[in-house]
Order: C-alpha cells, then structure tokens, then sequence
C-alpha cells in the first residue's frame, strides 16, 4: 500500500488530537511500528515529534535517503551520535514545557539518556496504551494488506500439507514454510514459526526443535507472513495419517471455543466477555485440558497490538479492529491443540480474513 499525503495527514491528526486531549504541547513516538504509522519510514532507529504545527522525523546516516522518499510532510532530522541525547539536545532549546512520549516504546536507559539531554523544566508525560489504541482501528487499505498477508499465510498451510513427511525434522519443516512464505511476497515471517509435534504440542510457544515427526500424532503449525508491515497470524492442528486417541473430543471443544467466541465479536463487545465465552465451553465438564493464555490480540504493523482478547482485559472493541481468535487446549506432556483466524470486527459482526480448513476431518493429512 502506498501510504499517500492525506493518510498520513489523518493519522497526524490523530496524534494531535491525543496531544490535545492530554494537553501537551509536543509528544515524541519511538516504537518502529508507530514511526511508520505516523511517517511512513520503516526504521529500527528512529523518533517521530508533533508539535501543534510542525512533523519532525529524528533518525540516522542508514535511514535518511528512505525518510526523504517516504516522510512526506516531514522535516528530517539527522542525527550523530545517540538518539536520545540528540532529542534532548534540541527539545531542550525548544521552549517546549509539557511533552508525551512513548513510555511503552523504549528502555529506562533511553529514558534516562534523553532526560540527562532535557535538562530541567520540561513535564514528561507518559503515553502508553493511548497511542498503541490510536493504530487499533485500521482503515481499508491497512485491511487489504492484512487480507494480503492472512492469504500467503495459509498458502504456506497448504504448502505444509504437501510435504510433510514422516521422519522430517520440526525444524526442516518451519524453514520449507519460511521460504515458501518469502517466494509469495512475504517481507519476512511475522515471528519464529512454529512447528510442534506429539508432546511438544503441549507447549503453546514451542521452538521448532530437531524432533523428527511421527504418524498418529498432532502438529501444531503457527505462522505468519508481512506484506507491506502488516502481520498476519495462523494457526492450525493437524494429525499425520490418524487421529490419537484423545484427541477428537479436545479438538472438537476448542472448535466449538472458537465458533462461540467469533459469533460474539461485534462493535461495542468487551474484549474480556468475548474471551469469557470461549473459556466458558473449554472449562465446561468434563474437563478436557488447560487454556492458559488469553483468547487473542491485534495484529496490525506489529503481530501483537491493541486490543487483548484476555479476561483481564479493559478493551472495548470497534469496527474496523483486526484481532485473533485463538482458543488453544493443551494436556501437559501430552499433546496440545490450538486454532487461530484472523477476524475484522464490524458494526454488524465478524468477518472472518482467514479461511483455512478447519473441520477435524479436513485436518488429518
């Protein structure tokens, strides 16, 4: 997606609205996938500042032919040396009083650094979850990127299908996946996929492991692709030649999560109600395992965002956020299952972006 001059402009606005709201006369953004948002620059070191009037855009020698191209409406700012010292030597001489900053964006050391380089006389105010709510909503042409990236996903399913072989390495079949990605157009793989067979399953984050695959057992295949920035993130069981015993009742219950748990996604919905309907079927008698995570989260320009799907969540939801739905059941040294899609909340419901087979009949490979 070409991000053009007035998307940027909106997105702006919707910064300084923020700034308004918490009466602050400049903020700086620091987390790659805000600096992006705001500007358009992808980079690993770099500071977005709104003033009332002006766009500035900090970043070093590596990145700064890129920020010319891509910053529209931007003054660039190089920088020599350390970022936050650079930022507090110019906010310093600034006349700037009341100043937001993305708290949840760097380290105490970075913090420090640039306080040292403010000097005294300058309010920081912390802006946390108010700017990671502010890319929550995405607009159409951040939801076709993410269709984009949720459809070379699941070729990616489909290409695991094919080749999966007894005797494989869990390790061998994550880089087959991993390539096959990248050859679709993907950036880079949204995260270490996943690749989790028999036992291993059990383990929600499991590393793919030099652990050869075996016929009659589950394996947990997570994964996601990067189109444009924006993340997808997929997750499928399936069952090589046969379904163990045990497993057709967990992995029926972990549907039936999901079904009830997408039905209820709609504008207005509490993100922690949502994750209490899916939690209410898997807890149900008899017992069939642990869920020990939450349901689900944002994706967007990172694979985790606003809002959390999790019974301690304060979300509400709205039309036009992207969250996973991500029931999972999982039976300590034994196997685990989990299902995740993609789904674009709505005014009138879910619209599910991810497609994928997943009837346990269509599973079994």
């Amino acid at each position: 997606m070409v991000v053009t001059s007035e998307i940027l402009k909106k997105r702006v606005s919707a910064a300084r609205e923020l700034m308004r709201r918490h009466r602050l006369e400049a903020a700086l953004f620091f987390k790659p996938a805000s600096v992006r948002y705001l500007s358009s620059l992808e980079a690993t070191s770099a500071a977005v500042l709104l003033t009332r009037r002006s766009r500035l855009l900090f970043t070093d020698f590596r990145y700064l032919e890129e920020a010319r191209v891509h910053a529209r409406g931007f003054r660039i700012k190089a920088v020599k040396g350390r970022l936050p010292l650079a930022l507090g030597g110019v906010l310093s001489k600034s006349g700037i009083r009341r100043l937001g900053f993305e708290s949840s964006g760097i380290s105490h050391a970075f913090y420090r650094l640039m306080k040292r380089g403010l000097g005294k006389g300058i309010a920081l105010v912390p802006l946390a979850g108010d700017v990671d709510c502010m890319r929550a909503v995405k607009d159409p042409g951040e939801v076709r990127l993410l269709r984009k990236a949720a459809r070379i996903a699941e070729s990616a399913l489909d290409c695991f299908c094919e080749i999966v072989r007894e005797g494989m390495t869990e390790r061998e079949v994550a880089a087959i996946l991993d390539a096959h990605m990248r050859i679709e157009g993907s950036e880079r793989a949204s995260f270490d996929t996943i690749v989790a067979s028999g036992r291993r399953a059990a383990m929600p984050h499991a590393k793919a492991s030099g652990r050869k695959i075996r016929r009659g057992e589950p394996i947990l295949v997570d994964l996601g692709a990067v189109v444009g920035g924006y993340h997808s993130d997929l997750t499928r069981t399936f069952f090589l030649s046969r379904i163990p015993p045990g497993c057709r009742a967990v992995y029926e219950r972990v549907i039936e999560a999901q079904i009830a748990a997408i039905a209820s996604l709609i504008e207005g919905a509490q993100a922690a109600e949502v994750d209490g309907i899916a939690r209410k079927v898997i807890d149900k008698a008899p017992k069939v395992g642990d869920f020990g995570h939450g349901l689900g989260h944002g994706v967007g320009l990172e694979v985790h965002e606003a809002p959390v799907l999790s019974p301690a969540s304060k979300d509400v939801l709205r039309s036009g956020m992207v969250v996973t739905v991500e029931p999972g059941i999982y039976r300590r040294g034994s196997f685990g299952i989990r299902i995740e899609d993609m789904v674009l909340v709505t005014k009138t419901g879910a619209r599910p972006l991810t497609d994928f087979p997943k009837n346990i009949e269509e599973v079994v490979i």
